[in-house]
């Protein structure tokens, strides 16, 4: 999914997960998806910034680990709301994702029961749809 995989920060410039751990399943992939970018341009035919944020976070929730996401982030007007673990890795990935939207106050918001279902912020920030009006 693609919350996991890359998000835009700016033009020309994105964000990607990367996994520390070689045994972690996305290691390979994720670093194919990194050679991807290096050899992609913008619109602009520029190449892009790449900026790595640490893959994911495990904790221990109700007996089970989970993975917490840090790159399904949600992006407000004047901040970053960065799911998080409660772990000492937290604050590092919210740095790096500061790093990449300055001007922006990063907030980690705890995001396990989120993540236990398989998602993050961005998942549950997702637009509804207004209903129309004559349908």
């Amino acid at each position: 999914h693609v919350d996991g995989v890359c998000a835009y920060a700016a033009p020309g410039k994105v964000v990607i997960s990367l996994p520390d751990d070689p045994a972690h399943p996305d290691y390979a992939r994720m670093r194919a998806n990194r050679a991807v970018l290096e050899a992609s341009t913008d619109a602009q035919g520029r190449s892009l910034e790449i900026v790595e944020v640490t893959q994911s976070a495990f904790a221990d929730l109700a007996g089970g680990e989970i993975e917490v996401s840090y790159l399904n982030y949600y992006v407000a007007n004047d901040g970053v709301v960065v799911p998080v673990a409660g772990l000492p890795q937290d604050e590092e990935a919210m740095a790096v994702i500061a790093s990449a939207y300055p001007g922006r106050k990063v907030v980690g918001v705890r995001a396990l029961a989120i993540a236990f279902g398989g998602g993050g912020v961005h998942c549950i920030t997702q637009q509804v749809p207004s209903v129309r009006a004559d349908g």
